[in-house]
């Protein structure tokens, strides 16, 4: 399993700091119109950690569509991408197998990882956009 860069996990812990069961959601807008605001989102919790979304949504016909949105799962103040979606292309791909009781039993290793790297690079750039 490959988490994302200090760097990016920084960033993360900013967009999900104080986000549970009880305040489940944020919409940050730093920067409008010039960028997307970034929707972040806690999800559930399991044995394995929290899962949490960070998503940029756009509107096409009256639908949102996800531009992109990864889940993140939080284990022990890492953060390691579980699933990507990108709508107008029709992606959406999850990096992890689970049990019936939630644990992680597979991984798509080379997928998760490239993942990463990706996130590594978004999470500059919501910090740069969204002045965080």
């Amino acid at each position: 399993m490959k988490a994302v860069s200090q760097s990016a996990t920084g960033i993360l812990n900013i967009l999900t700091n104080g986000l549970n069961e009880k305040v489940s959601h944020r919409k940050i807008n730093n920067a409008e119109p010039a960028f997307m605001p970034v929707t972040v989102e806690y999800l559930y919790s399991t044995v394995n950690g929290d899962f949490f979304s960070v998503c940029h949504y756009y509107e096409l016909n009256g639908d949102l569509m996800r531009d992109p949105e990864i889940v993140f799962i939080r284990i022990k103040n890492l953060y390691f991408p579980a699933s990507f979606q990108q709508d107008n292309m029709g992606l959406y791909t999850e990096f992890f197998s689970y049990d019936d009781s939630g644990k992680i039993t597979g991984i798509r290793v080379k997928s998760q990882a490239d993942c990463a790297q990706f996130c590594n690079i978004w999470m500059n750039n919501i910090k740069e956009q969204q002045r965080l």
